[in-house]
């Protein structure tokens, strides 16, 4: 049996990097990484920049495990699966209370202790919904104007509590301004135990491992994960929250996002008028950025492993019929292209849904990886397969065919020049012919095969 997704990788909390996972040799990167956060003594936000689908998530993982080997507690934050909370303070408190109720006392000390201070900021960080509050008291009508086909007595009605928040609201507001110092009090005491909270941990922790008194405490290090993919006000909540409200000495956190998309997030929550600029605002809230390694050599390294990796994961290696030859279609289209990680499982998934219809593929399979990468990378094009039109140059161009290995060169620029009618040598167009003119049929316009595959992988699309 095949399969169109990838499974999760299966990665326990105390294995840290194994040959098994470790697929792109993160491992030296990520002792690097852990010693940082070992051996800085103070508070510090770490930015891991990496580009979309260079995986992240996997080293993550795999990066927390070491951690744990090394004794330091440390808390995983997805900010993707929070983000249907509008609160993003309760929400990290929420994680950092699970994990201290999991570790310590959750009903006394410095875990029972961190949850009262946290409710008592969240109350104190509560906003004053002054026109929410309105609008909720006149069913959503503010412009008294929308009421004048209504009875006179709805209009009394509606007005009367409008009236009624109003006066809430200024009550509201005055005892916020009255009671500023409270607030911040609720919000420092959020903080003070925050810090001990942080050390009750690291204490635990270091008596785990070993009897020295003396033995540096070791920081709560909080990852966290998909930043970059939440959403907008979400993610800027986060940061925001993590500056004024989280950061405190024994507290390390790590952010994990594509820099450029994050700063771009921001720049267009705060307006893309000049003088502002979303990196360097975004700059205020990190210490450190460390970049995921992908080197360009590494990256197409990296590429060419996964793609046999994800081949045996969909369970393409059970395609008996040429499982070699697809492999290596696609593990060279993933280096000359040097395809992110996320791009090889798309189009990976987009070859398992075609060959799991019992649609023909007996000698096409480079033609139906090469046309799953052109639709993926330019729609437009793949469009023109379907109708014939699609050009030689562009397929070059496209599929990066002058970059193929020499010996092999030839013969894929022949294929596809013969398929999109380019004009061959007599030899090569007859050997072409044996092999293409039989697929679904005997078929004299060699383009006509190239159309009839595009459109039965367009017939199948995933989401």
């Amino acid at each position: 049996m095949m399969r169109l997704t990838l499974p999760e990788p299966e990665i326990d909390d105390n294995d840290g990097f194994t040959p098994e996972t470790d697929l792109f040799g993160y491992k030296p990167f990520g002792e690097r990484l852990a010693n940082v956060v070992e051996n800085i003594d103070e508070r510090l936000v770490i930015l891991l920049d990496g580009a979309w689908g260079s995986g992240k998530t996997v080293f993550l993982k795999q990066w927390m495990g070491e951690l744990r080997k090394r004794q330091v507690p440390v808390i995983y934050h997805d900010a993707f699966a929070n983000d249907y909370q509008n609160d993003a303070f309760i929400s990290l408190a929420s994680d950092v209370h699970a994990y201290a109720a999991k570790e310590l006392d959750a009903k006394k000390g410095a875990t029972k202790n961190f949850l009262e201070k946290s409710k008592k900021a969240g109350v104190a960080l509560m906003p004053v919904a002054t026109n929410l509050g309105i609008r909720l008291g006149t069913l959503g009508i503010l412009n008294f104007e929308d009421l004048q086909d209504a009875g006179e007595g709805i209009k009394d009605a509606v007005k009367a509590v409008s009236d009624e928040s109003a006066k809430l609201a200024e009550k509201a507001i005055a005892a916020r301004i009255s009671g500023r110092s409270n607030e911040l009090a609720a919000i420092e005491a959020f903080r003070t135990s925050l810090r001990e909270l942080a050390t009750a941990l690291a204490e635990k922790q270091a008596t785990q491992s070993t009897e020295d008194e003396d033995a540096p405490i070791k920081p709560l290090v909080i990852v966290i994960d998909e930043l970059d993919r939440c959403r907008p006000d979400y993610a800027i909540a986060v940061i925001e929250s993590i500056k004024h409200l989280f950061s405190v000495d024994g507290v390390c956190f790590v952010l994990s996002c594509d820099y450029g998309q994050m700063a771009a997030v921001i720049h267009g929550a705060y307006g893309a008028g000049d003088g502002f600029s979303g990196q360097r605002y975004f700059e205020k809230f990190y210490n450190i950025k460390m970049t995921l390694p992908d080197r360009e050599t590494r990256a197409k390294r990296r590429s060419v492993r996964y793609s046999g990796y994800v081949t045996k994961q969909l369970g393409l290696d059970k395609y008996s019929d040429g499982y070699q030859r697809l492999e290596y279609y696609l593990s060279r289209y993933a280096k000359t292209k040097n395809m992110s990680l996320r791009e090889i499982e798309r189009v990976a998934s987009q070859v398992a849904l075609y060959l799991s219809s019992g649609a023909p593929t007996t000698d096409v399979l480079g033609v139906i990886v090469g046309l799953s990468i052109i639709k993926h990378y330019e729609p437009a094009e793949f469009d023109k397969a379907k109708s014939g039109r699609l050009q030689f140059n562009s397929v070059a161009r496209l599929l990066r065919l002058e970059e193929i290995e020499k010996e092999l060169r030839d013969q894929e620029i022949n294929e596809w020049m013969y398929l999109t009618n380019e004009q061959i040598s007599g030899d090569e167009f007859k050997r072409l012919y044996q092999i293409f003119r039989y697929y679904e049929g005997s078929i004299s316009d060699a383009s006509t095969t190239l159309q009839t595959i595009a459109i039965n992988i367009d017939s199948m699309t995933l989401t």
